[in-house]
């Protein structure tokens, strides 16, 4: 029944059946089984593919995150990057959450082929995760000893232009920051560790000369906070909404939830098709945040 419909998806989005079986939370065998009309219960593979297809026509229709504009927290993310990139540093940009950096940050990595953008969690804080993540990145073979995996990456990056840019930079331990700037030293690729403010915190140390080596490797630094986000940013992002609800996403923005409120609130007021300035409270009430601004 949804035969048809299945494979006309995978050929629209180009999936392999690999990719197609990992979306459809099923084996590769049974995906098989069922396009070539030998799946023992096609009936029930039938009713997947119904709930799938339902959810990915909800979301189609629903509203996306507005597509990046420039701002003046991503303006000076870019042009920070830019430097380290074609100066060969390390450097590090620390602010409050929800502004945009990582908005900004991936916006590089998709116009710069040789940046290279690693997300870190806490299975890659340590120094074995982060070099294995960063191997996958750079197609090298993740070998099982540390110093060897360690090796093998900076040949990979010895002589590049590559610059390696590391998000939630706050999650590494200081073993992992020390391979990281050991790397730098190594291959002399440009590093940028972007995180909130306990990533400087972390490279500060609390004065130990532990510290030093790493502190001091650092030759550029941009701080910033919600409150460098301006009104002309609120406007270039959502330019079709009203200058009262402009104003007040612009609130939102400023609050401790930042810029990530405001585009979220804008989303969801866009699939409630109410983005007036009424339906924007309504929306930052029901979400919980922005304090006392919906009031």
């Amino acid at each position: 029944m949804y035969k048809e419909k299945l494979v006309a998806y995978m050929e629209k989005y180009k999936l392999s059946q690999s990719a197609m079986a990992k979306k459809l939370d099923t084996s590769i065998s049974y995906l098989s089984q069922y396009l070539n009309d030998k799946h023992p219960y096609a009936d029930k593979f039938d009713e997947k593919l119904r709930e799938f297809f339902e959810m990915a026509e909800s979301q189609a229709g629903s509203t996306k995150k507005p597509e990046f504009v420039p701002t003046t927290i991503s303006n000076v993310i870019m042009d920070a990057l830019g430097y380290a990139h074609i100066q060969k540093i390390m450097g590090v940009m620390d602010g409050d959450a929800g502004i945009g950096k990582t908005w900004a940050i991936r916006q590089y990595e998709r116009q710069h082929t040789e940046a290279v953008l690693i997300s870190v969690d806490y299975p890659i804080s340590k120094p074995m995760g982060f070099l294995k993540a960063l191997a996958r990145e750079l197609r090298v073979p993740e070998l099982r000893r540390q110093d060897d995996l360690y090796t093998a990456i900076v040949e990979r990056l010895k002589g590049s232009e590559k610059i390696l840019i590391i998000d939630e930079a706050q999650h590494l331990v200081y073993s992992a920051l020390e391979v990281i700037r050991g790397i730098h030293d190594a291959t002399d690729v440009a590093v940028v560790l972007v995180g909130n403010h306990e990533v400087y915190t972390k490279l500060v140390g609390r004065g130990e000369a532990a510290f030093a080596q790493l502190y001091s490797r650092i030759a550029i630094r941009k701080h910033m906070r919600t409150a460098d986000i301006k009104m002309s940013d609120i406007e270039r992002i959502f330019p079709e909404v009203e200058t009262e609800a402009q104003k007040f996403l612009y609130e939102i923005s400023k609050t401790r939830w930042g810029l990530r409120a405001a585009v979220n609130a804008y989303v969801n007021g866009a699939n409630s098709d109410d983005v007036s300035l009424k339906g924007l409270k309504n929306v930052i009430r029901y979400m919980g945040v922005g304090g006392n601004v919906a009031s």
